[in-house]
């Protein structure tokens, strides 16, 4: 019983282990790119209002937001430097030191 006790333990720990290694995975501070042409936000009540009218397929709120600058379109290859994250959306800190909002989708380390 013992030895299964203490193979069961070690398994985990190698799962454990491998699990918490994704390379992958960006984190505050990682450089980043956009990995196809998005929309971001310039802050996060705006990305919030964003989501809602690309949802809605509202174009019109989506013009009306790029006018009064509130969001703009990124185009693939953009870099930019981790600053913040949330749930499904990060903040980058693009090379004119300007920051966005950006669905985590689009970036790729």
């Amino acid at each position: 019983m013992k030895k299964i006790i203490v193979f069961v333990a070690i398994a985990l720990s190698i799962v454990l282990v491998s699990c918490g290694n994704n390379k992958n995975e960006i984190k505050l501070g990682d450089a980043v790119f956009v990995s196809q042409e998005c929309i971001v936000a310039a802050d996060e009540d705006s990305y919030d209002e964003m989501t809602k009218f690309c949802n809605r397929k509202d174009e019109r709120g989506l013009e009306l937001m790029s006018a009064q600058g509130r969001i703009a379109i990124l185009e693939e290859g953009t870099s930019g430097v981790v600053v913040d994250m949330e749930f499904g959306k990060m903040k980058i800190r693009l090379s004119d030191n300007k920051e966005v909002w950006c669905a985590n989708e689009f970036l790729k380390k």
